[in-house]
């Protein structure tokens, strides 16, 4: 399958912009675009891209000339299988390449806590300040951060992990100042589910619904909460269906929506290929100019 950021590519690519999907240590679709014609996304580690090392118990051999040669080479037996075994072979060795005169020559300003979460994120601080060595001028990036499905102890768990997230997000903010490109950076959060409003018997939560997704940048229109708090968050609610799990009343698609705008997405085409579900969800779609500072 395909996600959004893949097909946003997508759609700026083939508008003239040089679009790059990005993940950072966990492979995920929102990075995919359209099989056969999408840019395919780049996996990078959050600690640093190693040189390919084509040598074997220190042997002059250097296999890369001939895999060159024999890349797209077709012969009776080949099949395709090892057709796309050798392009994907061959495009590996030529990101690896890009990824490491590019980040080698990249130095950050500020300093980032040393964490897995925080890591990932100075990855990606790293890669848009060598976006110029790169080629690129539009970059999108997955990043992930797991420990919120507190079934226990959600209160310490929740204080542990806000810490981490606060920490991460304060340096990168940081250094996107230090980088001229906080207005240029829009950072999103999405979940696959919330949490219910009433506790279980071990101090925790469980799985709901409707929750919240916090969303950042220079020229964010910030302190404001887009959405209606629920007028009856009583079991009798017309939102609540159980234990404090609340169907929402805006999708994922509302903000997105706008971000894409603000990103290059012009024609009601265009948003259909990006959010091919948004019009089923019969919820608001906001406008850039909603959510956005006017540059």
């Amino acid at each position: 399958g395909t996600g959004v950021l893949g097909r946003l590519c997508d759609v700026l690519n083939n508008k003239g912009y040089n679009c790059q999907p990005i993940t950072i240590e966990d492979a995920n679709a929102a990075t995919i675009g359209v099989p056969g014609s999408a840019v395919e996304p780049l996996f990078v580690s959050a600690y640093g891209s190693s040189e390919f090392n084509p040598g074997y118990n220190d042997t002059s051999f250097d296999p890369r000339p001939y895999i060159d040669q024999i890349n797209e080479a077709n012969e009776l037996q080949s099949s395709l299988f090892g057709e796309t075994w050798s392009q994907r072979l061959a495009k590996s060795l030529s990101d690896n390449q890009v990824l490491v005169e590019s980040l080698s020559s990249t130095q950050l300003g500020e300093q980032f806590p040393d964490t897995d979460f925080s890591n990932k994120i100075k990855a990606v601080a790293t890669l848009i300040a060598s976006r110029k060595n790169r080629g690129t001028d539009r970059d999108v990036f997955y990043v992930s951060l797991g420990g919120w499905d507190n079934h226990a102890n959600l209160k310490t768990a929740l204080a542990l992990q806000f810490q981490d997230l606060n920490s991460a997000l304060t340096s990168f903010y940081k250094e996107m100042i230090n980088q001229n490109m906080w207005n240029d950076v829009t950072i999103v959060t999405v979940s696959d589910f919330a949490r219910t409003l009433t506790a279980n018997s071990g101090d925790g939560s469980d799985h709901a619904w409707g929750g919240n997704y916090p969303i950042m940048g220079g020229r964010i229109k910030g302190g404001l909460i887009h959405g209606e708090y629920p007028s009856d968050i009583t079991t009798s609610g017309p939102y609540n269906i159980g234990r404090g799990r609340l169907i929402p009343t805006l999708s994922w698609e509302s903000i997105l929506h706008s971000v894409l705008q603000d990103m290059g997405v012009e024609t009601e085409i265009e948003m259909d290929y990006c959010l091919p579900n948004r019009i089923q969800t019969g919820t608001r779609m906001f406008a850039k100019s909603e959510l956005f500072q006017d540059t």
